[in-house]
């Protein structure tokens, strides 16, 4: 299948379907047939770099590993194990583009006044989950939370909340990196919901 695009300049948008037909035969007899339609978005909009589709109604899964982000990987798994949002048996992290929001979920995660300390201890750093790239963040929700293990003393423990853990600095990047990559790849627009994977 391929298409020719009718995008314009830089942040242009629109719409598409595709569909597809197909047939099922065992031996000589058709025991299955119809056709499926998939509506397409093609877009320079989300970063600029190049003219893309997707298929918005299939949200993508960030799959997230342990190669090189140990404590990263094992935050998201304390986070999955507590009910925090974003994975198969929750409900779906939608991103965030607004710039406003994403500082509103760190400062209330990590910043002055959340109780984490500052400046942090030599080589480590404060990470957030649900991240601050998303509507999910800390901002959103009166509460916050921690897990044993993460360095951080006098925390609630209990709850479904947004979290924090303080972690290596290099994990907390390597995270951060991927998570980008992800985005690009995918070209997720503002509020466009995707699945958390720990692999």
């Amino acid at each position: 299948m391929s298409f020719k695009t009718t995008l314009g300049g830089k942040k242009d948008v629109k719409s598409a379907s595709g569909m597809y037909s197909f047939e099922m035969w065992v031996g000589s007899e058709k025991v299955l047939s119809g056709k499926q339609v998939h509506k397409m978005r093609c877009d320079n909009a989300a970063y600029g770099y190049s003219i893309g589709c997707v298929i918005p109604d299939s949200p993508a899964t960030h799959l997230v590993s342990k190669t090189g982000q140990e404590q990263y990987h094992a935050h998201l798994l304390k986070a999955k194990a507590a009910g925090v949002v974003g994975f198969y048996s929750t409900n779906m992290l939608r991103r965030s583009m607004d710039t406003y929001t994403k500082t509103a979920n760190n400062k209330k995660a990590c910043g002055a006044g959340s109780g984490v300390p500052s400046p942090r201890p030599a080589g480590m750093q404060c990470d957030e989950y649900p991240f601050a790239s998303t509507y999910n963040g800390a901002a959103s929700s009166s509460t916050t939370r921690t897990y044993n293990g993460c360095g951080l003393l006098n925390m609630p423990r209990e709850g479904a909340y947004p979290s924090r853990c303080l972690i290596l600095a290099e994990h907390n990047q390597s995270g951060g990196n991927k998570l980008a990559v992800f985005y690009l790849n995918n070209r997720m627009a503002d509020f466009e919901p995707f699945w958390i994977d720990i692999r």
